[in-house]
């Protein structure tokens, strides 16, 4: 790791601010909760029920998180956003991350099937209504999902644990907590939460090997792609 790499990887924010972080959650949850019903009396057809509800829900928690985050890092410190948390662009083998998502998505699904893993009833297909769902789905799984994911844990999280602890401590404890984040929607299962590691893992690799939280939202995008494409077209 150049000399460079190293130091975009030590962060001027601590374990303080985690707990800041940490503590923005559930205010974020209940605004998001508050912004949903609002915007379902103000738009009923649209966001009134069913996928409408549920993705402006999930819009308003990252748009709340995000937000904290920015507060946190950015506002705090008068430092650039985007660049503190590792957002580079270009990156290097931009071209091989397109690559990776999908042979992990693949994998996984192989390692799910080797280990029995429960199945797990997907919410993707009921929230497809139409073309406006199908994209709007489309850019949360693909792209914002991501995005805010890997912000939080490779590019916010990830610097401090290793820190403090090492890389491959900060590998594995935010592949960790990226795979807790996933628990409930997965049953809790223990093969589940494993793949997702597995793949939180890998996403955490890329961020320290390429010096990019871009390049691990770029695998983790195209990752989830692959598998809405298995959910939607072959009826998983």
């Amino acid at each position: 790791m150049t000399a460079a790499a190293q130091k975009e990887l030590d962060p001027f924010w601590g374990w303080e601010e985690v707990a800041l972080f940490c503590g923005a959650i559930l205010p974020s949850i209940g605004g998001a909760m508050v912004m949903a019903r609002l915007g379902g009396r103000i738009a009923p057809v649209a966001l009134g029920s069913g996928a409408g509800r549920q993705l402006s829900f999930q819009f308003w928690v990252y748009a709340f998180l995000v937000s904290a985050l920015f507060l946190i890092v950015s506002y705090r410190y008068k430092e650039p956003f985007w660049r503190s948390l590792g957002f580079q662009f270009p990156f290097r083998r931009a071209w091989l991350c397109l690559l990776v998502g999908p042979v992990l998505a693949v994998l996984t699904s192989a390692l799910g099937a080797a280990l029995r893993a429960p199945p797990v009833t997907s919410p993707i297909q009921g929230m497809i209504t139409g073309r406006a769902s199908f994209i709007a789905v489309v850019t949360f799984v693909s792209v914002l999902g991501p995005l805010v994911e890997e912000m939080v844990f490779r590019g916010f999280l990830l610097p401090v644990v290793r820190k403090s602890l090492g890389s491959i401590a900060a590998i594995l404890i935010t592949a960790a907590a990226f795979a807790l984040l996933h628990g409930s929607q997965n049953q809790w299962s223990w093969q589940n939460l494993m793949i997702i590691g597995l793949a939180g893992v890998v996403f955490g690799v890329a961020r320290l090997n390429l010096s990019s939280t871009l390049a691990a939202a770029v695998i983790h995008g195209a990752y989830n792609l692959t598998f809405f494409a298995g959910f939607v077209f072959v009826g998983k």
